[in-house]
């Protein structure tokens, strides 16, 4: 099975600093399920508590104001730009993030890598085929 987050629709409940460590915490993020390609072919849609840590983190929007449903996000790395997610993640380098709230507030964050992992266990939303 593979699984990938989609941060549109996906909601923000915590985001802390600890030292150069930026964590985000999803409540309830949206993740495709699928045997092919996740949010492409025929698969499953979930909701499921993750983890976002940036690790040597520089950043930039309130970390107060930064919660709730996301319109978009987007995780950079190098040249390749990346809206859905595989699950679990770890990127190959430096990376940006972007979160878009839809509260219209943002955050912007540099990191030196960028970890997404589970944190509960998926509920089950939707099926959809393509």
């Amino acid at each position: 099975m593979n699984i990938a987050l989609e941060f549109h629709d996906s909601e923000v409940s915590a985001i802390q600093s600890r030292d150069e460590t930026l964590s985000v915490v999803f409540s309830a993020a949206y993740v495709h399920h699928s045997n092919g390609v996740p949010g492409v072919d025929a698969g499953s849609g979930y909701v499921q508590a993750l983890e976002m840590l940036m690790l040597q983190a520089t950043w930039s929007g309130s970390l107060v104001s930064c919660l709730g449903r996301l319109s978009v996000g987007h995780i950079s790395v190098g040249s390749q730009r990346l809206s859905l997610i595989p699950l679990p993640y770890t990127s190959e380098g430096p990376a940006n993030v972007e979160l878009v709230f839809q509260n219209g507030e943002s955050l912007n964050a540099t990191a030196a890598r960028v970890h997404i992992g589970f944190a509960g266990e998926p509920r089950f939303v939707e099926s959809f085929g393509c």
